[in-house]
């Protein structure tokens, strides 16, 4: 289980990729094998907030970690996580 201080910005952080998979998608000649591969990266993160027992944390990190060495318009997403980033603060922003 993630550190419930944590959530929301996981939760941001999900919600981002969730844009950036959209935003793919609608883009002529969208390539479908990149766009599977960012919804791959997608696809576990949820289940780290809450699934498993111990902390996962930082095997959250490591995954956003991955997900901007693929996807280097993403590597932003991990320094927004650390920085607890959530809706309400980049509303704010």
């Amino acid at each position: 289980m993630m550190q419930p201080s944590k959530v929301p910005a996981a939760l941001y952080a999900i919600h981002l990729v969730l844009v950036k998979a959209r935003s793919m998608a609608g883009e002529d000649n969208a390539d479908a094998k990149m766009l599977y591969r960012l919804l791959d990266w997608a696809e576990v993160l949820p289940s780290l907030i809450a699934f498993r027992e111990e902390d996962t944390t930082e095997e959250f990190r490591e995954m956003l970690r991955g997900l901007g060495r693929d996807f280097p318009e993403c590597a932003g997403f991990l320094m927004n996580f650390d920085n607890g980033l959530t809706w309400r603060a980049a509303k704010s922003a």
